[in-house]
């Protein structure tokens, strides 16, 4: 990118070239899979090679070719389609790409892809995974989330605070969409998300392998630890619930500690709780944190 000759090439790839709107959308391709929009996103589906590809919208106008991002967005798409001759290249005015974006913050590149979705998890992991002695695995399980904004910020939560795997339910779960895979910066297009078909039968058999099945709970809830007061000494399973209910009973009964996180100030009725998300990150990094401070 610091050369004068790169430079100037990757931004003649997508400089401005004038076209009659309804004449160039003629020429667009009918979509294939579905538009995953936004700079992080597109450029982690780039390089992560999940999904199929079938097609990249650029914004044909050169005002930003001295950004950055620009470039490195501009030398990424190059790279992949030299290795991807059958994916094409296609420079779109900024009407056309709030269309295919729903008037999303595309951020000038859109790419038509192959839905991601989950991967069936295989119960005999727990085991698997509970026997490795050279490293105390965090997995996070998610019952019932909905909401794509929180799903997006918890994925990203948990690849940035090294969660080694995530587990949500087949049914009554938010799917892995564009919106989710924005949300997370990204994150979607490289962390591997689970599925099963219940949760609660899945908590039971990971306790019974050995691991500590924390769920999460709103403060003053009986029997209920601080979250300060647990540490990670065993395999854990992190467990958080829907945004409005909480965890299903079936889940709470199925958890061998429930644990919340104490307010720092006298609240008033009604204003208990935290965003799913943020609870998520709170208790991600007071657990990982535990960990590094028990070892």
């Amino acid at each position: 990118l610091g050369q004068r000759g790169s430079r100037l090439e990757l931004c003649s790839l997508f400089s401005s070239t004038p076209h009659g709107s309804a004449k160039a959308e003629q020429r667009l391709p009918k979509r294939k899979g579905e538009y995953l929009f936004g700079v992080a996103p597109c450029l982690a589906a780039l390089q992560t090679r999940r999904r199929k590809v079938h097609a990249i919208f650029v914004k044909n106008t050169a005002e930003k070719a001295d950004d950055f991002k620009r470039l490195a967005t501009d030398e990424l798409v190059q790279k992949y389609t030299k290795s991807n001759g059958e994916t094409k290249v296609f420079r779109v005015d900024k009407a056309t790409l709030e269309r295919m974006s729903e008037k999303r913050p595309h951020q000038g590149i859109i790419l038509d892809v192959d839905p991601l979705e989950f991967k069936e998890m295989n119960l005999s992991d727990l085991k698997l995974a509970g026997n490795d002695h050279d490293h105390l695995p965090l997995w996070l399980a998610l019952d019932e989330i909905q909401d794509p904004m929180n799903m997006g910020a918890i994925l990203r939560c948990a690849f940035f605070l090294g969660v080694d795997r995530i587990v949500v339910t087949f049914k009554n779960c938010c799917p892995l969409t564009p919106v989710v895979s924005k949300a997370s910066s990204g994150a979607m297009e490289i962390v591997q998300v689970y599925a099963v078909g219940s949760m609660s039968g899945m908590l039971k058999l990971a306790s019974g392998c050995g691991w500590d099945v924390v769920g999460t709970c709103g403060s003053g809830e009986q029997g209920a630890l601080s979250l300060q007061s647990f540490s990670l000494q065993r395999p854990t399973l992190l467990v958080v619930g829907n945004e409005g209910e909480g965890l299903r009973p079936s889940v709470v009964k199925a958890c061998t500690q429930l644990v919340t996180i104490e307010p720092c100030r006298q609240l008033p009725p009604g204003f208990d709780s935290l965003n799913v998300a943020v609870a998520t990150g709170i208790l991600l990094h007071t657990l990982q944190r535990s960990s590094v401070l028990a070892h």
